[in-house]
């Protein structure tokens, strides 16, 4: 039973998910300059939680036959058939019933966008399939999370809001676009799409370096905009520096 629940836990990458949550908790602390109480907190959590997974079940079950025959992923416990396709459909359901629970706990706007959410995370997946954009959906998929925090404590949508998304979204898009270099022979064997099959690789890592200016440009913005104190844009400036980093 542990090695099963192992499985489930590595397949859908649930590390991953726990360092996403930072993402909401910035949104649902920006708005008041606080932290929300126990109950929004655990909320937030449960919806985080229940979007990513249901996220990432979409994305294995999706792409399993890609993941087969890529050398990379082939190794994944669907592919490998560690865990039954079925048995992570399951998953993915009990965690679009935590992101759906969670939501109608909060307000009536996270209730509302809710399955437009998880309609935009199951689609994802078909992307790479038709766009050497699939970046960009990736980007504003893992941009819901400060809108998801920020709209569970306001219950509105602002344009603090999108600015504090678009860095998130183009900080994930610049990073996708590094990621999918290392498939750049695979994609263009399968017909499917990156900017790394479409540019390169030399032109994918200048993009990415734009993208990462547009993030950085987003937050700055953002806190000129709220009025933040100094303190941010240290933060903006040691996440700045963390980015450049990785080139």
């Amino acid at each position: 039973m542990f090695n099963k629940l192992s499985n489930y836990l590595q397949s859908v990458r649930f590390e991953e998910t726990l360092f996403s949550l930072p993402f909401a908790f910035v949104g649902a602390i920006l708005p008041k300059s606080s932290f929300p109480g126990l109950e929004t907190t655990f909320l937030i959590i449960v919806s985080m939680v229940g979007a990513r997974t249901f996220g990432m079940v979409a994305n294995r079950v999706i792409d399993s036959k890609i993941d087969s025959l890529n050398p990379r992923t082939l190794n994944r416990h669907l592919p490998k058939g560690l865990i039954h396709r079925n048995e992570l459909i399951c998953l993915g359901l009990i965690g679009l019933v935590c992101l759906f629970f969670a939501a109608w706990q909060l307000n009536y706007l996270s209730l509302i966008l809710s399955p437009i959410a998880a309609v935009y995370l199951a689609i994802y997946p078909f992307s790479k399939r038709f766009t050497w954009l699939s970046s960009f959906v990736l980007g504003w998929a893992l941009a819901i999370a400060p809108a998801g925090g920020w709209i569970a404590v306001t219950g509105t949508f602002s344009f603090e809001t999108l600015l504090l998304s678009t860095g998130v979204a183009f900080w994930a898009i610049a990073f996708d676009t590094i990621y999918h270099t290392q498939d750049r022979e695979f994609y263009i064997k399968h017909g499917l799409y990156s900017f790394a099959q479409k540019f390169g690789l030399k032109r994918s890592f200048i993009i990415s370096k734009i993208f990462d200016s547009v993030a950085i440009l987003s937050f700055v913005s953002l806190g000129v905009v709220m009025g933040l104190s100094n303190f941010y844009y240290l933060g903006c400036l040691l996440a700045s520096i963390g980015i450049l980093l990785r080139y």
